[in-house]
């Protein structure tokens, strides 16, 4: 009721001066928390302009957001709910792909808490330049009415196509192995309310490390800085 509340004074009271806004919408923002908070961050944006707050302002309450869940996160007091047998299955495709000589990246796909499907990055097994690994994997798992019960597991922090896809689809969580060795789009992915979870895997990060050691040219052609 609370929430519902908050609505009613920020669509039916625009003439409110516009610090009384800015509350209004932060309080929006940190009383809905975990999934239905990543739901709605986006559309935050549009209800705060509709009445007069500026981009500044608007970015300003989404870091704050940001550093608010993360805090949260850490504390242990939201956790989103992702299976570790999934992930372990995007790192198995990750080594599988290194194995036949190409890019380390494995990803898998739940959706409503069953694994449906994985694979791995295939540009050079396929000769494809854009079979990354969560491409693979989402093709892999063919046509879905729904992605919005979905998990996304990626060895690998994903680049920009592939944080494209997510967007997209509207992938709700997407949980990555590392982003050492390669920072991807996870801000962007973050600003468009879909929830990061990294894990700091060092299984993922020793993949990938080999990788652009041993194949430097073939890395750099995967990611486009050739």
């Amino acid at each position: 009721m609370v929430i519902l509340g908050i609505l009613r004074t920020l669509w039916l009271r625009p003439g409110d001066p516009p610090a009384e806004r800015a509350l209004s919408a932060i309080a929006l923002v940190f009383l809905i928390n975990g999934t239905i908070l990543s739901r709605w961050i986006s559309r935050i944006p549009a209800i705060t302009e509709r009445h007069g707050l500026g981009k500044s302002e608007i970015g300003q309450l989404i870091r704050a957001n940001h550093q608010w869940q993360d805090e949260r996160q850490a504390r242990g007091e939201i956790m989103t709910a992702w299976n570790q047998e999934s992930f372990e299955e995007a790192v198995r495709q990750a080594a599988k792909s290194l194995s036949e000589g190409g890019v380390p990246v494995g990803s898998a796909l739940d959706i409503d808490g069953s694994l449906v499907a994985s694979g791995h990055n295939r540009r050079v097994q396929d000769g494809d330049p854009i079979a990354h690994g969560e491409m693979s994997c989402l093709r892999a798992a063919g046509r879905q009415r729904s992605y919005r019960d979905a998990v996304l597991y990626t060895t690998l922090a994903p680049c920009a196509m592939c944080a494209g896809t997510i967007i997209q689809f509207g992938i709700p969580t997407v949980v990555v192995g590392e982003s050492e060795t390669f920072p991807g789009e996870l801000e962007w992915l973050r600003s468009r309310g879909v929830d990061v979870i990294e894990l700091d895997d060092d299984r993922c990060k020793r993949l990938m490390s080999e990788f652009q050691e041993r194949y430097p040219e073939v890395w750099a052609e995967d990611i486009g800085e050739v």
